[in-house]
């Protein structure tokens, strides 16, 4: 179950925060998601040589990654993702936690300076409807509380003030969006319908870089049983860079083969998301459907 899935990924990072320490055919569900063989991410020092360059005319798609900005000792690699993405002349938006933000100021600088967006992934990462951490729902004042602070860093370190926002575990009820609304934040999920164009990674789940590159190119089953559609114009993909262990340096590593696709078919990268990015699962009577069966 991804709710499940994305809450274990991220159990280490919301304790982190809360201590104050810093191509293809669809076939059928369960079918095989990946080429035989690979067991292993590519090394990015090898393979992201090859940078974007095309005529564009195929339209555009947003990278997009959460989390950060950490640094390998705290958990994550944000400074790899960074250094990639440049190598590869790829446009990438980031939805940053405040704390994290405090304690690499730097980072978000460089970011900012680098032609990245930089946007609001709240304050310290705590769920908004505790759905997925099983924890307490957060009151509309705390959600409004984590929204702030997570602004007010982003601009006390230097990038403009957010205008987007990306509600954690994307967990999030019609009531939470509306205080996010009223301070100037329009939502960006990161997984949603296949018609919205939002493909989920998946790097969270600590697969391989070719399998990655692979799903976000061709489309995969996901686990609830349904067709997610691969890259093409108007795409939003969601990444990690602030999770740790192997998720940024796969989600590093399985962007060269992605340029590869995008220059074959004349897409480029933009920091500029589709509206709307609500996933299209978005219920006016308040919250998401669950996400599993």
């Amino acid at each position: 179950m991804r709710a499940r899935g994305i809450a274990a990924a991220a159990a280490g990072l919301v304790a982190v925060f809360s201590s104050g320490a810093c191509g293809s055919s669809p076939g059928s569900p369960g079918q095989a998601r990946k080429p035989a063989g690979i067991t292993a991410p590519a090394p990015v020092s090898k393979d992201a040589t090859t940078g974007l360059g095309n005529n564009c005319s195929a339209g555009y798609v947003t990278f997009t990654f959460d989390g950060g900005p950490r640094l390998p000792d705290h958990g994550g690699d944000t400074p790899l993702v960074i250094s990639t993405l440049l190598k590869l002349g790829l446009k990438a938006v980031f939805f940053v936690i405040g704390k994290a933000v405090v304690a690499e100021p730097g980072l978000i600088r460089e970011e900012a300076r680098d032609g990245f967006s930089v946007q609001n992934h709240t304050w310290d990462h705590h769920d908004f409807t505790g759905r997925s951490a099983g924890t307490k729902p957060l009151t509309l004042a705390q959600v409004r509380t984590e929204l702030s602070r997570g602004a007010d860093a982003i601009v006390a370190a230097g990038a403009p003030r957010p205008t987007l926002y990306r509600p954690p575990f994307d967990d999030v009820t019609t009531a939470d969006n509306a205080v996010a609304e009223s301070l100037g934040e329009r939502i960006v999920l990161s997984y949603g319908d296949p018609k919205s164009k939002i493909i989920d990674s998946e790097d969270w789940k600590h697969i391989p870089a070719q399998q990655i590159a692979y799903d976000v190119i061709h489309g995969y089953w996901n686990d609830q049983g349904n067709w997610v559609p691969g890259l093409r114009a108007g795409s939003i993909i969601g990444y990690h860079d602030g999770i740790g262990g192997n998720v940024p340096v796969n989600a590093a590593a399985s962007l060269q083969p992605i340029v590869d696709f995008m220059n074959a078919h004349h897409l480029c990268s933009t920091t500029s998301v589709p509206n709307p990015a609500d996933g299209g699962v978005f219920l006016p009577n308040g919250g998401f459907p669950k996400r599993a069966k």
